[in-house]
């Protein structure tokens, strides 16, 4: 009984020790998930540090070229500025020519009829003149317009395409790195759980080899003292 004692005294310091060095593996490895889970964390908040600079850089490329587009508006409204004063001018020569030709008119008609016709012919081609001259820079402004806002149709469609591309991209990544992390966790779950389970057979396993050793031990104690 006494070597009996002694041996399940160190075969129950075995499991013992068996138990904590399993113990302490587990404990190793949770140690480890979190670390690696603490560097990821870290890796992603530095991704995310570096996304947000590279998008603040686009920002300030973008807001570069909105400057360099409204200098260019700016320009094109300084060359109509001067078509209109190019037209001005234009117009001032054409009456003073016109008040000359005017002036010599009247100097070398000789009838009042021959007069008032010329008179007459002179201010229907002064007004289709005008309205040819009007006409054209209508039609000049209308097509430089237009011009300016297909340009800025095409820069805001191709903004709007990059910002749907990145966050498209950008959840995309998001949703694989949390199915990755999920399905980690699950693992180191479901490894738990299956040596916890094959724990506690081992432990029911000797409760049950001792128990039938005790069994066996009570019999042959009983015959021994019959």
């Amino acid at each position: 009984m006494i070597e009996y004692d002694e041996r399940l005294r160190e075969k129950l310091e075995k499991e013992y020790k068996k138990k904590m060095t399993n113990a302490k593996m587990v404990q190793d490895q949770l140690e480890d998930f979190k670390m690696s889970y603490i560097k990821k964390y870290k890796e992603d908040e530095l991704e995310g540090q570096l996304i947000k600079k590279q998008v603040d850089e686009e920002l300030e490329r973008e807001r570069h070229k909105e400057l360099e587009r409204r200098k260019k508006a700016i320009g094109i409204r300084e060359e109509f500025k001067k078509a209109n004063e190019d037209l001005i001018h234009v117009q001032a020569a054409i009456a003073l020519k016109e008040k000359e030709e005017d002036r010599r008119i009247e100097e070398h008609a000789s009838k009042k009829e021959a007069l008032e016709h010329l008179k007459r012919t002179r201010v229907a081609d002064r007004f289709s003149n005008q309205q040819k001259i009007k006409q054209a820079l209508v039609d000049r402004q209308i097509k430089d317009l237009m011009k300016v806002r297909d340009q800025q149709e095409e820069v805001l469609n191709r903004q709007v395409a990059e910002a749907e591309t990145k966050a498209t991209a950008a959840f995309e990544e998001k949703e694989r790195r949390r199915g990755e992390m999920k399905a980690a966790i699950e693992k180191s779950r479901a490894n738990q759980i299956g040596r916890k389970q094959r724990e506690n057979a081992d432990v029911k396993r000797e409760e049950l080899e001792f128990a039938e050793f005790w069994k066996l031990r009570n019999e042959e104690l009983a015959i021994a003292e019959q």
